[in-house]
């Protein structure tokens, strides 16, 4: 059985050496046969010439440039599309997956017979705006991706080979990977596993990019805001009939005298309100066109090491 570990790296030359040294550890005292895909993701630190120095002195390791920096996700997919494992275990550069937690990634796999197996920590060793991050993470992608089991996401993950072939076939302009490995997956799983503290600086992921992350998943895997937003349309025209009506049966039954603002806040209401369905509507169909017309380039390799 061979394992491919998957690592996207982005200014983390501090970090490479001794990952890359716990993997070997680990895996020289496993039965299994390995390769470390390593893909930088643009840093602009000298991580790219460390990745090289180490490849010259240790084996199975492929390394990847990538010509800019298109995002985590972008470099895991084309991780996963350079792998040849049996398994792919997906981590993260900064030493906070442990690689002595890999074996329960698989164990878990080939106890279950699952081809999907998340990493949940212990204890998260993140800082609170990473941790809400997460969770409003989980629950978006719970709801969106029909999440049935209580399942908890995360970066440091199993993905069995038959679930990477559909993976990488998947074509997106911004590819959500865990998201993408759930629609493929019939029985994902998680595993409990320890998360360490981050050695060096702080985590890339700030509250934008967090954001983004979650405004990537909505609206490229969702039509959920336009539903919102037709939503919000049908209720305000809702409003503006209702408070019309009443109006009409006052004048009528009462002889009730209005000034003109409540004629016209009726029309505001019932019009930006028909207004924002017929938006909502089209918005359904722009989504469904733009998944059918999606980037074919996800990404530019700029240089690999060793060279094909």
């Amino acid at each position: 059985m061979k394992i491919s570990i998957v690592i996207p790296v982005f200014n983390s030359s501090k970090f490479t050496s001794e990952l890359l040294e716990r993997l070997e550890k680990y895996f020289s005292l496993t039965k299994y046969e390995y390769e470390l895909i390593l893909v930088d993701d643009g840093s602009v630190d000298n991580s790219w010439d460390n990745l090289i120095k180490i490849s010259h002195q240790k084996r199975n390791i492929k390394c990847i440039k990538l010509l800019k920096n298109y995002g985590q996700h972008v470099a895991v997919l084309c991780g996963l599309r350079n792998a040849m494992g049996d398994y792919c275990i997906v981590m993260d550069d900064d030493l906070q997956n442990p690689p002595e937690e890999i074996d329960k990634l698989i164990n878990k796999s080939l106890e279950t017979d699952s081809d999907l197996v998340f990493a949940k920590f212990e204890e998260k060793k993140t800082s609170l705006v990473r941790k809400l991050g997460s969770y409003a993470t989980n629950i978006l992608v719970g709801k969106i991706f029909n999440v049935k089991r209580n399942i908890r996401i995360s970066n440091f993950k199993l993905i069995r080979k038959d679930v990477v072939n559909r993976v990488i076939k998947f074509k997106s302009s911004h590819p959500y990977i865990n998201g993408i490995a759930l629609m493929y997956s019939k029985n994902p799983q998680n595993v409990l596993v320890k998360h360490q503290e981050r050695k060096f600086g702080k985590s890339n992921y700030n509250i934008f990019k967090i954001s983004s992350l979650l405004g990537t998943i909505m609206f490229n895997y969702s039509n959920l805001p336009m539903r919102i937003l037709t939503t919000i349309g049908l209720i305000i025209s809702l409003i503006g009939f209702l408070m019309g009506a009443y109006f009409f049966i006052d004048k009528i039954t009462n002889q009730g005298v209005y000034s003109g603002w409540a004629s016209i806040f009726i029309a505001l209401c019932f019009f930006s309100g028909i207004n924002l369905f017929i938006l909502g509507v089209f918005g359904e169909y722009i989504i469904k066109i733009n998944n059918q017309t999606k980037l074919l380039e996800q990404y530019i390799i700029d240089e690999e090491y060793p060279k094909k």
